[in-house]
């Protein structure tokens, strides 16, 4: 064969062969900034936002729809996330923490053609750390699963092609979820007043020395802060506010309260704090049966002149709770004293002028054991097993019932003086006969310090204060 003919063969064949691959991968050259190319490298593309965007600075996320503006505000307030829009109330941390990963998670890279313009009421998600706000908006989505984004910093405004999570995050935005799942409660030490009214009528419990006391319109009565076996106390009033929220009913029902039964609340309950400012109160309110079996109650919450202020559906049980009259928690005990704290008991008649007075003291050391000082200025050992029945009645619950105390109905017997160790707490209380006492039931009243309410107890349960030489035996066992 000719060597020209076979060379021009080689030639055409050669032409075929890369006319085939050319086939068979595409004719034209790849486009690295079309969703399909970018697409396949989305897990390599750098991400959006630097660390520090989504760090502990950051003070503020706000969902923007662009057409009709802000639809969800969540600031950071002392430590916490709080939704501020469309109302007030507590941020659910686990969804906060969701979306801050969602966001950690946005990746791209710089679109062609550089900064393309937004389009008009782009919806946007502004990330603010103050003076400093990071903003995001995102105009389409180009398939594959990339979006156009517009991440504006400062001066700088960039187009990227990056992954649609931004886009997704809007689709499937529910706003009710970050609502956290239970009231913020407010903190024991720091409230002095709790108002609560109910349809029975009110009562106010109040927090005066560290101590917490029912209030009547003739004096403090004691109350039980730390709830005992039977007996509930101010703490499971707080504890209230830990119960679970069942669903969210409305934003603002500012113009359809009634629809609740919240435009004159079943029951409402204040907390005042101990700074006694009334604008910082802190209200929960109880509303009509949410369900035809009354299984929950439509409740809200908020700062006392609060605008705005969320509705949600809670336990009908835990929301009448907070309608408890405050004697609820009356204390039961004569004193609240742990006995291993008491040092001495000095028990005296009433002062009159015709009698001397004489008192006898119970003295506890710690090495010889209980003792009795009488008039005689003779110590003389106290069985430990009556000392400890003695300790036992005064306190454990002992009230069979609640009297008010009338200064000339009542006769008073005993004074009994109570000092704990090291002078930590001085108590006092007056031993009274019982008009109502019978032979059957022998009761006494008794009444702590200038309480304006009388506790009956059993008569044996303070016998031993009525004659302490009833204590003593010869071996002191």
């Amino acid at each position: 064969m000719n060597p020209k003919t076979v060379v021009i063969l080689v030639a055409v064949l050669g032409v075929a062969v890369l006319a085939y691959l050319l086939t068979q991968r595409g004719e034209s050259v790849p486009n690295p900034n079309s969703p399909e190319q970018t697409s396949d490298r989305r897990d390599t593309d750098p991400p959006l936002l630097a660390e520090d965007v989504l760090g502990n600075t950051l003070r503020s996320i706000t969902f923007d729809s662009g057409v009709h503006g802000t639809l969800l505000n969540l600031e950071r307030i002392e430590g916490g996330w709080w939704v501020t829009k469309p109302s007030r109330f507590k941020a659910n941390p686990a969804v906060i923490d969701e979306l801050l990963t969602q966001l950690g998670g946005l990746t791209g890279r710089p679109a062609a053609g550089g900064p393309a313009g937004l389009v008009p009421d782009s919806p946007g998600l502004f990330l603010s750390h103050g003076l400093d706000v990071t903003q995001l908006f995102f105009n389409s989505r180009l398939g594959a699963g990339r979006a156009a984004v517009t991440v504006i910093q400062g001066s700088l405004t960039t187009d990227y092609n990056a992954t649609d999570m931004l886009q997704d995050v809007f689709d499937e935005l529910d706003i009710d979820r970050f609502y956290a799942k239970s009231f913020d409660p407010p903190l024991m030490p720091e409230v002095g007043r709790i108002d609560i009214d109910t349809p029975d009528g009110s009562s106010t419990l109040v927090q005066d020395g560290g101590s917490w006391w029912i209030e009547h319109e003739s004096g403090l009565e004691r109350a039980l802060e730390t709830g005992l076996p039977g007996y509930p106390g101010v703490q499971d009033l707080f504890e209230l506010f830990q119960a679970e929220l069942i669903e969210k009913q409305s934003d603002n029902p500012a113009s359809g309260m009634a629809s609740y039964g919240l435009n004159a609340p079943l029951i409402s309950a204040r907390f005042t704090p101990v700074r006694k400012d009334p604008g910082q109160a802190y209200e929960v309110h109880i509303g009509t049966a949410a369900d035809p079996d009354d299984q929950a109650r439509y409740v809200s919450n908020g700062s006392v002149g609060q605008a705005m202020y969320p509705v949600f559906t809670m336990a009908t049980e835990v929301a009448l709770a907070f309608g408890q009259d405050a004697t609820v928690f009356r204390d039961p005990r004569i004193t609240d004293l742990s006995p291993t704290l008491i040092e001495t008991i000095d028990t005296k008649p009433p002062p009159k002028e015709s009698i001397p007075l004489r008192e006898q003291i119970i003295f506890m050391d710690s090495d010889s054991g209980p003792t009795l000082l009488d008039e005689s200025k003779k110590r003389q050992p106290v069985s430990i097993r009556a000392y400890e029945d003695m300790l036992l009645g005064i306190t454990t619950p002992q009230a069979i019932a609640y009297i008010p105390y009338s200064e000339t109905q009542y006769i008073k017997l005993r004074v009994v003086v109570i000092r704990s160790k090291l002078g930590l707490d001085t108590q006092s209380f007056g031993v009274f006969r019982d008009p109502q006492s019978s032979p059957s039931q022998p009761t006494m009243l008794i009444r702590r310090g200038l309480e304006p309410i009388l506790l009956r107890v059993s008569e044996e349960s303070v016998a031993p204060l009525l004659d302490p030489s009833t204590l003593l035996t010869e071996d002191g066992r």
